[in-house]
């Protein structure tokens, strides 16, 4: 079984743990518009459907949050390194 650490979700998925969880690109790979600075970072709660970027209106992925609570600048670095 993998734990829930090292899963990665999708937008529709059912969340298996409460918790937040953060950005982990987009479903077709595309890497040119980044969401909203707020939709980074989602407070997710068990049963729940994981949710797409509204702001740009793509199914993603999302991840536990490594950085769960960090400042701006921290979670800012962070998403940029996955392009």
């Amino acid at each position: 079984m993998i734990a829930i650490a090292e899963r990665r979700f999708k937008s529709g998925d059912v969340c298996p743990e409460q918790g937040p969880y953060e950005f982990d690109g987009y479903l077709d790979g595309s890497s040119d518009l980044l969401p909203a600075l707020e939709e980074m970072e989602i407070l997710a709660r068990m049963g729940q459907a994981f949710p797409t970027i509204r702001s740009q209106r793509r199914p993603c992925y999302w991840t536990p949050a490594v950085f769960a609570g960090a400042s701006t600048k921290e979670m800012t670095a962070h998403a940029y390194s996955w392009l």
